[in-house]
């Protein structure tokens, strides 16, 4: 019968773990836990050093800052003094400007008064 699943070719999906290279050796396994440990330990000490609270690990932008620095190149350097006081606080400052605006014309549009809250054109 030509539309059984007898007569069917088995199609396989993934590579058999049976090849070369298809299952990492337990050697490069334990190195990638041993490079792992060794970076949340880099990371330890720095967290330690400038005294950053625990909580940051909470926010929002950690995980996505962590993200972007391992898609980084090899070498990667992070942004200095200079840059974190300078040009890339003026760029934070800017966008909170911006936005405090743009809430202050939705907000100014508005007036609070004892007969409620009125529009203002």
């Amino acid at each position: 019968m030509q539309g059984t699943s007898a007569n069917r070719k088995e199609m396989t999906l993934f590579v058999p773990r049976t090849t070369l290279g298809s299952q990492p050796s337990i050697k490069s396994a334990m190195a990638s836990k041993e490079k792992e440990h060794n970076a949340r330990k880099v990371m330890e000490k720095w967290w330690y050093d400038v005294n950053v609270p625990f909580n940051g690990a909470k926010s929002y932008y950690y995980q996505p800052m962590i993200d972007v620095i391992t898609s980084m190149r090899l070498g990667f350097k992070g942004p200095s003094y200079h840059d974190l006081r300078g040009p890339l606080l003026k760029g934070v400052v800017h966008n909170v400007h911006e936005y405090l605006f743009l809430e202050s014309k939705l907000i100014g549009n508005f007036m609070d008064s004892p007969f409620g809250i009125w529009m203002v054109k």
